[in-house]
């Protein structure tokens, strides 16, 4: 069942049940942050800049954990994001 941010819930607790909901449907629980703060940034970026297509992320994602196992989980997600993200803004305004 997919999890949507409600209507007025806060960032924490949007995350706190959509990472449990996820685990306990029996995914790990890096693959359930990243799900969750990948979604939680949907929504944000759909109020507040470019969207990023979920391939992009995974590639960043992968390349990372290439570089070093341990850059898994919500960590690498915010770092893929920034870099995509900021990779996009300069697509846009500045054509590089």
């Amino acid at each position: 069942m997919p999890v949507d941010r409600n209507p007025g819930e806060s960032r924490d607790e949007f995350l706190s049940r959509c990472i449990s909901t996820e685990v306990g449907s029996g995914m790990d629980r890096d693959q359930a942050s990243a799900i969750c703060y990948t979604k939680l940034k949907k929504v944000n970026m759909q109020e507040e800049g470019p969207a990023i297509p979920q391939e992009e992320i995974d590639y960043c994602m992968n390349m990372l954990k290439g570089q070093n196992p341990s850059y898994v989980g919500a960590g690498a997600l915010k770092v893929c994001i920034a870099r995509l993200t900021a990779k996009k803004v300069n697509q846009e305004q500045y054509g590089i």
